[in-house]
């Protein structure tokens, strides 16, 4: 009997770890794993169009292709991605550029190193749009 308690108790527990890993823990509905498009200023090219897949397990992939660029430049990256703040901010580890995106349901902020927004009249080009609602970059 004890040893049925412990397998219900450990089968439970790992449903609610991958249940944790999947969603926001702040934003209770929203399934993360997504893509979102953009196209982020670039100062020596006309802009960078960037894909950031968020995957299961807290992983994450992001392409960018640098236009301008002789040969159309194009990195990609992935990595594991950690909740911080307030649960709606990600922060993808170990990732070479900017690393720390604000979650919301149909959008992703790319956020300054201090966790603020972008501000002036660039600001709206850190914006990601969620795959139904963005353009096709790629």
């Amino acid at each position: 009997m004890y040893a049925q308690k412990i397998l219900i108790f450990s089968l439970l527990f790992l449903a609610a770890c991958e249940f944790s890993v999947k969603r926001s823990p702040k934003l209770k509905n929203y399934k993360v794993e997504t893509i979102f498009l953009g196209k982020v200023p670039c100062p020596d090219c006309d802009y960078i169009e960037t894909i950031i897949e968020f995957k299961k397990k807290q992983r994450y992939l992001v392409s960018r292709r640098y236009i301008g660029k002789e040969n159309y430049i194009q990195f990609e990256d992935d990595g594991h991605y950690n909740w911080i703040a307030d649960g709606t901010i990600v922060h993808l580890v170990d990732f070479d550029g900017p690393s720390y995106y604000k979650v919301e349901v149909d959008r992703l902020y790319q956020l300054n190193d201090d966790l603020s927004f972008h501000s002036g009249q660039q600001a709206y080009e850190y914006v990601f749009y969620k795959n139904l609602k963005a353009y096709n970059i790629f």
